[in-house]
């Protein structure tokens, strides 16, 4: 079972067949075991798009100085950490009760959500992908906050599934298109929320900011937007709590300035905000769980096997 359970993770999107079909039936203790196991074997095939991806990731994260036994080792946690939360997710979902005891939300996330309400400035909640964070967007969904998110542009069919699993769970889904901007320029502008993700590389998309110190193709709408709108911005993040718990917690605003030149002004308000992405990485490395290539270039730098 366990085989076939990571050959399925390994292909397409991570966890949404396995997860659904294990997670509710099988007892707290073995589901942490299974979990725990598939993250063993994933790691284990380092010819795997997932597992070279981490590495490289890891490797930039990490300062680019890891022997090829740590950066194994960091590859091991991070499959370890998100299998786990793979598992809490698809197992507690539907259950608000136990939810409410796995995710917590820090004094300030709480304040800055229940201001927001009264606010008439719009939120960007940018979202660096740490492991749970379908926990936290389930946990804000069913507190009653309300928020748009903008997902990846296109996805295929294993995320559009776990995109209909968000919206089944009170989450407002929209992958990113010209009709997701204008509705989040509307609800922008009407002093609502936008959620998205900050940190998977979009190689398409003409803008390299810096990130971990090095240029990276990562995504810039949520820049333009909130440089139309005035609103505010924050990271938005899952972490580690006690062992068995996630907080949701949220940085102080990055505000947006305004430059002649409108392409300097998009990349160095987005070096602000991955700036701040990168703290809340630092705190774990391990609960970063980012399964593409970031700086696929590095790749001729990692440590040989």
């Amino acid at each position: 079972m366990l085989q076939k359970i990571s050959d399925s993770v390994t292909k397409g999107s991570f966890g949404t067949i396995w997860g659904l079909r294990t997670a509710q039936m099988l007892p707290n203790r073995l589901g942490y075991f299974v979990a725990a196991r598939v993250g063993e074997i994933i790691a284990r095939r380092a010819e795997s798009p997932v597992v070279k991806a981490i590495k490289l990731n890891q490797w930039v994260a990490r300062g680019g100085n890891l022997s090829s036994e740590d950066l194994n080792r960091h590859v091991r946690g991070v499959l370890h950490f998100q299998s786990r939360a793979l598992f809490e997710t698809f197992r507690y979902m539907d259950r608000p009760d136990r939810l409410g005891s796995l995710v917590t939300f820090s004094e300030k996330c709480r304040q800055v959500m229940v201001d927001q309400i009264h606010s008439t400035r719009g939120l960007v909640l940018l979202l660096p992908h740490l492991c749970g964070f379908d926990l936290g967007g389930f946990a804000l969904a069913q507190h009653g906050y309300e928020f748009l998110t903008l997902s990846y542009p296109n996805p295929p069919s294993g995320y559009q599934y776990q995109n209909e699993i968000r919206r089944k769970h009170g989450m407002e889904m929209m992958p990113l298109s010209f009709e997701a901007l204008k509705a989040a320029i509307q609800r922008l502008s009407s002093g609502g929320t936008i959620l998205t993700g900050l940190d998977r590389p979009n190689p398409e998309g003409g803008y390299a900011p810096l990130f971990f110190g090095r240029p990276a193709p990562l995504p810039v709408a949520h820049i333009r937007l909130a440089l139309k709108t005035n609103s505010v911005v924050r990271i938005i993040a899952m972490v580690a709590g006690t062992e068995k718990n996630y907080v949701v917690d949220v940085s102080d605003e990055i505000p947006m300035q305004h430059y002649a030149d409108p392409h300097e002004e998009v990349i160095l308000n987005s070096e602000r905000t991955l700036q701040m992405a990168e703290k809340f990485i630092n705190l774990n490395p391990d609960r970063w769980a980012m399964f593409f290539p970031v700086w696929p270039e590095a790749a001729a730098e990692l440590p040989n096997n």
